[in-house]
């Protein structure tokens, strides 16, 4: 199959991060390009290493010349994948895995029918998604609801999608993934 545009995809709260972390720690082939992101930097979060956290005159920027792959506008902020990354990390061979939200893995996959995988991971319930947010403790009572609102259209998407995973047990999740890049990248 060797896919090597692989695209992990669900809503926010979900686990992609920490997923993605496990995966890239057991998989140190992969690369995994940083975000742009205009909103603001949490605590513990490294510039240009979990994010490029740049202004929205930067972001603007960069969308107006055509330097973005993906971007979205989620909850007043912007993300996008910065076209540049990706394109040298598959001329030169490499597996990429990149953690986006829904509308731009699918935007992705138009973009690269061949070389895309899509990876969707789900919540146990809605329950269980709200008190992973409200555990985070870096969102306001509005900003969950909104994601939460987001996350019941994410869910329909998921039959776009080549692959979807249910987010129980993290350690299920990691080694039912990690196989499945596995097959992926032989």
């Amino acid at each position: 199959m060797n896919k090597n545009l692989l695209i992990l995809s669900g809503p926010s709260g979900v686990g992609k991060g920490t997923v993605c972390q496990r995966l890239r720690q057991a998989l140190p082939d992969l690369i995994q390009p940083v975000s742009l992101t205009t909103r603001m930097q949490r605590p513990g979060e490294i510039h240009g290493e979990h994010y490029w956290f740049v202004k929205p005159c930067e972001f603007e920027a960069k969308r107006e010349a055509g330097e973005l792959l993906e971007w979205v506008e989620y909850n007043g902020c912007f993300y996008a994948t910065e076209t540049a990354q990706v394109r040298r990390a598959l001329e030169a061979g490499h597996t990429l895995l990149l953690e986006i939200d829904t509308h731009g893995a699918l935007t992705l996959k138009a973009q690269f029918p061949e070389e895309a995988y899509l990876m969707f991971l789900t919540p146990p319930s809605l329950a269980i998604l709200r008190q992973r947010l409200e555990t985070r403790g870096s969102n306001s009572p509005e900003d969950i609801e909104r994601r939460l609102q987001h996350a019941h259209w994410e869910l329909t998407q998921q039959g776009h999608f080549d692959l979807s995973l249910e987010n129980q047990h993290l350690e299920t999740t990691v080694a039912h993934l990690h196989a499945q890049i596995q097959l992926l990248m032989s």
